[in-house]
Formats: structure tokens, sequence, C-alpha cells
């Protein structure tokens, strides 16, 4: 799976060590192969982010990674 750039809410693109965020890459990672649709996957992102970070994530962002996601790897 390629790279790709997530700003979410106010925060500019993320400055943080390579493996930072490897455990919420690999769930993703994970609920990608299995999504039925962009939606499901997004709420999948969401969840994972929420559960992480312990703060809520808005689903227009996450909506537009999975978009990202989805084309990526459902073409």
């Amino acid at each position: 799976m390629r790279s790709l750039r997530w700003q979410t809410g106010g925060q500019n693109e993320f400055d943080a060590p390579e493996n930072e965020f490897a455990f919420e890459i690999k769930k993703v990672t994970e609920k990608a192969i299995d999504a039925i649709s962009v939606d499901d996957l997004a709420r999948s992102i969401q969840q994972i982010f929420e559960y992480s970070f312990g703060e809520p994530f808005r689903f227009e962002g996450c909506l537009k990674v999975a978009g990202q996601i989805w084309s990526n790897t459902k073409s």
C-alpha cells in the first residue's frame, strides 16, 4: 500500500517518528482488506483512531482517507 498524507482536525501533517503509528497502520490495513465499502472502511478508520488517541475524529476526514486507500487497494 502506498503512503498517504493525512491531516487530522486542525493539526498539520504528523511530525512523528517513523514507527509511531505502526499499530494504527496495521489495523487500518487489516480493515481495508475486509471492508465492503468506502463508508465501512471510513468507520473502521474512525474507530481505530478514536480508540488509539482517546478523542473524536471527524468522519469526513476518515472518509477522505478511506477513499484514497480504497482506490489504491480495490482497483
